[in-house]
């Protein structure tokens, strides 16, 4: 297994003295496939650290973005050029490689490694905010997104903004190395893998990107293509600001999928989600709420036998996921209820494996 060197940044970007700080989200990048037995090796770690920090939600300020590529062997279904195009930009010669804010890190680490390697990520202030919206309509299946970073101080040097739309979840049973399951896998960016370049920024100027791109899903999508294993409203743009000199990342956002279509079924809560649905070890459970709420999370079997729960407490606003681990449930059908003083909504979501 090729193990990356970690790289030490120099000083590339020229910042005003007083510059304004910011919560940084972190950012690891993950390059792999799903022919390659050292991956599944990362993975056994590296995994367990991302649900352990809860990355890719709003509250963790930790984000993921796996890239699949085209070796050893015939290489993953998912691989398509802006993942070539990431893993020439990061001088990748070999996987797995996994890179933390632009930092290579040892892919031989321990789960303890890796998530604190995560937990540091997210430590380092920012000068930047980034917001946006990614609206999903299934109707016309498309894709619309608009960014908006905001840069606190001035800066001077050379930069990329990345546009990346990566899915939650899939299953790839023609995995050769007993790793069926991908998570945060990027599917296409925008404007490309190389991201768009800027040489200033004017504190307090924001600068805007929108997209608007077409989509399909087949069920294993083409190699080389840019489709989607399942509904794209399991997947999530992930926007982040890259030094092209130092390969810092400055910042990173996590950005929710929407639908023009959607009814909301409560106030309190929208976009609950339920991911893959069949579940086998692990079942995801997402929500967005646009102020403070206070709820409380139960999962029972069809009896009505309780088999996990989130006891009353307060949400912030924003996203949040829970990962539940659902390999030792019994086959069969189970529901998933949020219930909170305005109101409750219920999921059906089935157990098989």
């Amino acid at each position: 297994m090729l193990k990356p060197l970690l790289l030490v940044a120099g000083i590339s970007s020229v910042f005003a003295a007083s510059a304004q700080n910011v919560q940084r989200n972190g950012l690891a990048e993950e390059f792999s496939a799903s022919t390659c037995h050292p991956c599944k090796d990362l993975y056994d770690q590296y995994h367990p650290a991302l649900v352990s920090i809860n990355a890719n939600d709003t509250s963790a300020h930790v984000n993921a973005i796996s890239y699949q590529m085209d070796y050893p062997g015939t290489g993953d279904a998912s691989y398509n050029l802006h993942a070539q195009q990431r893993h020439d930009y990061n001088l990748v010669l070999g996987l797995p490689t996994l890179r933390i804010n632009g930092q290579g890190i040892n892919t031989s680490s321990t789960q303890a490694q890796l998530y604190t390697a995560l937990d540091t990520s997210r430590n380092k202030p920012a000068h930047m905010k980034i917001t946006g919206s990614y609206e999903v309509n299934l109707s016309a299946q498309t894709l619309d997104i608009n960014v908006s970073v905001l840069p606190l101080t001035n800066l001077t040097g050379k930069y990329r903004v990345h546009v990346a739309v990566v899915e939650r979840h899939y299953t790839n049973p023609a995995n050769t190395v007993n790793m069926p399951d991908y998570y945060f896998v990027m599917r296409r960016m925008f404007p490309d893998g190389k991201g768009k370049a800027e040489y200033s920024w004017s504190a307090n100027t924001a600068k805007t990107y929108h997209y608007n791109q077409a989509f399909s899903i087949n069920n294993p999508p083409a190699q080389g293509s840019f489709d989607f294993w399942g509904n794209p409203l399991m997947s999530d743009v992930i926007v982040f600001v890259q030094d092209s000199v130092t390969r810092e990342i400055l910042q990173s956002q996590l950005i929710l999928p929407r639908s023009p279509l959607s009814v909301h079924e409560t106030d309190f809560a929208q976009q609950v989600l339920c991911y893959p649905n069949p579940a086998d070890n692990y079942l995801y459970f997402s929500f967005s709420n646009s102020k403070p709420i206070v709820c409380a999370l139960q999962m029972t079997d069809a009896s009505g036998r309780l088999m996990y729960q989130v006891e009353e407490h307060s949400f912030a606003a924003g996203v949040h996921q829970y990962a539940i681990p659902t390999g030792g449930f019994p086959k069969g059908l189970y529901f998933i209820t949020l219930s909170s003083e305005q109101g409750r909504m219920t999921r059906k979501v089935v157990i098989d494996r």
